[in-house]
């Protein structure tokens, strides 16, 4: 699915984010998110701490991100993948030693969004 400008916006400068996971052995996990990116209509996130989140990505690939400001956000539905190596990822790691010096990237989860919900709260409110 390509996400529009706004959406990728919404997205970028989101000041909350959460991803939710589901697998049999740990089932619903709920974390917070700190870095996201976009490349080519993809959400990607960097995994720095996430050890139930990863092992629930690996057993079910479906997973939920809520991206959202001030009232203002998207849900989206999508299926992941971890990557621990590869050209993005060694392109996401040179960029988080720039922003996070103090962090290791231990993988990328990337996301294909096939569905996306406007979770704004309604106008008044």
């Amino acid at each position: 699915m390509n996400l529009s400008k706004q959406q990728q916006d919404t997205i970028l400068r989101a000041s909350s984010k959460a991803l939710a996971t589901y697998s049999d052995i740990h089932g619903l996990n709920v974390v917070p998110v700190s870095t996201i990116n976009m490349v080519n209509h993809h959400v990607v996130l960097c995994n720095y701490f996430m050890n139930k989140t990863h092992e629930n990505i690996v057993h079910d690939h479906h997973v939920a991100l809520a991206c959202w400001s001030d009232g203002c956000g998207i849900q989206m539905k999508g299926t992941a993948q971890y990557h621990e190596s590869g050209d993005l990822f060694e392109h996401m790691r040179e960029g988080v030693a720039r922003i996070h010096p103090e962090r290791t990237l231990r993988g990328i989860i990337v996301i294909t969004v096939d569905h996306i919900f406007d979770i704004s709260l309604p106008n008044g409110v």
